[in-house]
Order: structure tokens, then sequence, then C-alpha cells
């Protein structure tokens, strides 16, 4: 998939005469802050090392940096302020404006080098277990290509409690979240029939040997979801990890989180 997840419904609204009929499109797309210029540091004043350059050549393919095996790097923050820093070197300086040297502002972070430097490195700064990224975002689908392995795993989390733009219709785009492991459809419109479309994503592809669709689901929370009856348990069995149908936690946020 080559386009972001646009969750939409259409509004139809009328002229004051109630001759013309009219649709509204959605929102064009919002670039994230890492996309914004002025977030970079501009000219750099001294020779890229081989290590950024080789990462920055990855930027494109974060969905491959599996096939570099299970051998990973070790970072070691520099023991003076003076001393050489990888992740300084590749990351927005303003990034670390309000957290400090060994925490980052990850949102002016472009999110392919973020699922390229988790993927790489061990012992990374506590920051970089978590990454907060919209939905709308272009490089969703990328991140989502990400494999698990023995030694690494994305877990996606989303939270569109009382997403109004959340409906039967339109939470078959959900079927692009391959490591959807929490959802939060909270006090939204959908009903079982949504629930049953969203089952129904789930499915096997032989072309690329995989599993498409929310697989990997393990916690969904329906708290007033008004339109969900009893019929859809029929539909939850069909998510074979799907572990607990609740509450979330009141500090779930929407993230993408990595474990080593």
């Amino acid at each position: 998939m080559s386009k972001n997840i646009t969750l939409w419904v259409p509004r139809r609204t009328t002229s004051a005469d109630e001759t013309i009929l009219k649709y509204s499109f959605p929102h064009p797309y919002v670039p994230g802050p890492y996309e914004r210029s002025d977030t970079h540091d501009g000219p750099l004043s001294y020779v890229p090392s081989l290590q950024s350059m080789c990462i920055h050549r990855l930027l494109e393919f974060p969905d491959q940096v599996h096939g570099l095996g299970p051998t990973r790097i070790l970072y070691e923050p520099p023991a003076t302020a003076e001393g050489y820093d990888i992740l300084k070197e590749l990351i927005p300086t303003s990034s670390r404006e309000f957290e400090g040297d060994n925490n980052y502002l990850l949102d002016v972070v472009d999110p392919r080098l973020w699922a390229v430097l988790v993927q790489i490195f061990t012992q990374l700064p506590e920051s970089f277990r978590t990454y907060v990224i919209p939905l709308s975002d272009i490089h969703i689908p990328l991140l989502q290509e990400i494999p698990s392995t023995p030694y690494f795993a994305l877990i996606t989390v989303l939270k569109l409690s009382g997403c109004e733009e959340l409906n039967d219709e339109t939470i078959v785009q959900l079927r692009y979240l391959h490591g959807l492991g929490a959802l939060d459809l909270s006090m939204t419109t959908v009903s079982s029939w949504g629930i049953k479309i969203l089952a129904k994503t789930l499915s096997k592809n032989p072309d690329l040997d995989r599993l498409d669709g929310p697989w990997k689901l393990r916690i969904l929370s329906l708290r007033n979801c008004m339109n969900v009856k009893d019929s859809a348990v029929g539909s939850l069995v069909n998510f074979p990890l799907l572990s607990v149908v609740g509450q979330f936690a009141r500090n779930a946020v929407h993230t993408v989180v990595p474990h080593a």
C-alpha cells in the first residue's frame, strides 16, 4: 500500500434552495513535524561517519532490516559531552531542546529512521521504546510491513475512542495494521456488523507468505459501543490471539512499541 490510512465519513450538504447537493472530501494530508524543514540542522560542519551514512541508506527500507539477521549493535552513550554519539549525528538537535541529551522528542524524528534504529541497536535511551504517530501518517503502512522475529517485534496500539470518522464502513481501513496488538473502539458508532467486517479482513497472503490484517490483536476495548451486541462474539473468535475485551488503561495512546 502506497497511500496513507484515512478514516473519513463523507458529509452531505445542500444549497440554501436545496437544488445543489454537495459532498465533503477528506482533509488534505498534514505532514508530520519531522517533515518540516525547521527541524533539521542545515548543512553539516563535519564529515558524516560511515555508520550514519549506512543507516541513512536504510531509511527507505525499514521493513527489510530484519534481513540483516539477529546481530545487533550495542548503543554506548559518549563518556563526555564532547564525545561522539551516533544518535546526535542522526537526530535533529531540536529533538533534544526540552528532553535533555539522554531523551529525545521523537515527534521530530522520521518514523522510518526510528524504526531502523530500534531494529539495529540495543540499549537505546528509554524514550525510544515508544513512538507516537497519527494513524494517517504516510509511513504507517510501511511500518506495518516490518515482520516480527525471535529477537524483535513492533506492537501497534491504536486509540480511536470517540472517533466520529470510525464506523462500520471505515473500519475496514484497519486491515492494513498487520501489527495491531491493542485497539480502542470505545464510544464509537461501530456495531456488531463492523466487528464482523474487521474480522473478515483477516486473510492469508500466499504470494508474500504472510498473514494480512490484524491477526495479532490481543486487546479490544468496546466500552460504550452501544451498537455492539452479543452477536459480535461470533466474529471475535476469529482473532486467534484476542485475550482481553474490556476497558483500556486511562493513559493508553496510539503508539508503536519496540521490544528487544
